[in-house]
């Protein structure tokens, strides 16, 4: 799973010392049941592994991706799944 935010949101430019600098977006993920491998990530590595419990089957699990920027901007999405025996 991942939350993929598009490059041409990221600030980038040259600092007050002329270090050329891209913000890092960070991004938590959470879900109403299971685990993921990593709760926060960020854009450049943003995949993580996630397990629903056995039992969840037959339920559906809400997700939220939460981005965050450098400057105190917020986005998110929220995906619903239904668990299936496998």
């Amino acid at each position: 799973i991942a939350a993929n935010a598009q490059a041409a949101s990221w600030e980038k430019g040259t600092n007050e010392f002329g270090v050329s600098y891209t913000e890092n977006i960070l991004i938590n993920y959470y879900a109403t049941e299971g685990l993921f491998e990593h709760s926060g990530r960020d854009a450049y590595t943003p995949q993580t592994g996630f397990k629903a419990r056995a039992g969840a089957v037959g339920q559906n699990i809400v997700m939220w991706f939460v981005l965050r920027d450098n400057r105190g901007g917020v986005s998110w999405a929220k995906r619903t799944l239904s668990v299936h025996t496998p």
